[in-house]
């Protein structure tokens, strides 16, 4: 044999370890992915109750994937996709552990990792549901209650008076004008939002209604109107008694509407 043909058969003989070892190495590192998803029912962590499917999938060409509950087979899947679906009231309640095996086309087994779910009866999943949605809506009901008691409860003073060089300021949520009566506020923030606004009511006239933030130059222009109506309430001798009357009948419209 020359060393021509002695080089070929030493070129195919390591071409065929090292592919080898490649196969080898890829079966060793391939892993069935296993996942559970709800389909219809109750779900909240480990807790189950109602129809749930369980889908495989790996990296290897797999021919087939068998599907375990406990030690029970639950189904056995020839082709893509690897799915399958279960209910748990086919089960006992308790804990139940799901898991997979693949198959490769050398019939190589690949195993998936094991979750672990605690089955539900009906009465039981409907139980923890509850358990979880009173306080929730407890909550909710509590924000929304104090959004109408709360103005009550800080009572309908009139705003403190200001000069017109001061600035004010109408926190986080900004300010509005109120639509009855034209004086500017503060927008509550325990207000409940809706589609069309968020529900407040004025300080000054004591209406509800739905607001939305007002923009600054409308905000200034209904301060300036506030201290000059202040201004010539606090200072009765400066207007005429036709006047006066005419501003008091004007006052009426907010009163005990």
């Amino acid at each position: 044999m020359n060393k021509k043909n002695q080089s070929l058969i030493l070129l195919v003989s390591f071409a065929m370890i090292l592919f080898g070892v490649e196969s080898t190495r890829a079966d060793e590192e391939a892993e069935l992915d296993l996942n559970m998803r709800r389909d219809f029912g109750y779900g909240f962590g480990a807790d189950i109750q109602g129809t749930f499917s369980l889908r495989a999938s790996s990296s290897a060409e797999l021919t087939r994937v068998v599907f375990f509950i406990d030690d029970e087979t639950l189904a056995e899947i020839n082709e893509p996709p690897f799915r399958v679906q279960f209910q748990t009231s086919n089960y006992d309640p308790g804990l139940h552990t799901l898991h997979a095996i693949g198959f490769t086309q050398e019939e190589k087994e690949i195993h998936s990792r094991q979750i672990r779910a605690n089955f539900l009866s009906a009465e039981d999943a409907r139980s923890s549901f509850l358990r979880i949605l009173i306080p929730i809506l407890g909550l909710i009901l509590g924000i929304t209650i104090l959004g109408f008691v709360g103005p009550f409860l800080l009572g309908r003073g009139k705003s403190a008076k200001k000069s017109p060089d001061t600035k004010r300021s109408y926190g986080v949520f900004g300010g509005t004008i109120c639509s009855r009566c034209k004086q500017p506020y503060a927008i509550q923030g325990w207000g409940p939002n809706l589609i069309a606004g968020k529900l407040n009511r004025c300080p000054h006239c004591g209406k509800w209604g739905l607001v939305r933030r007002a923009n600054p130059t409308d905000l200034a222009l209904a301060e300036a109107e506030q201290i000059d109506h202040d201004d010539i309430r606090l200072q009765p001798d400066s207007i005429s008694e036709e006047e006066r009357l005419r501003k008091e009948i004007s006052d009426t419209r907010y009163r005990d509407l």
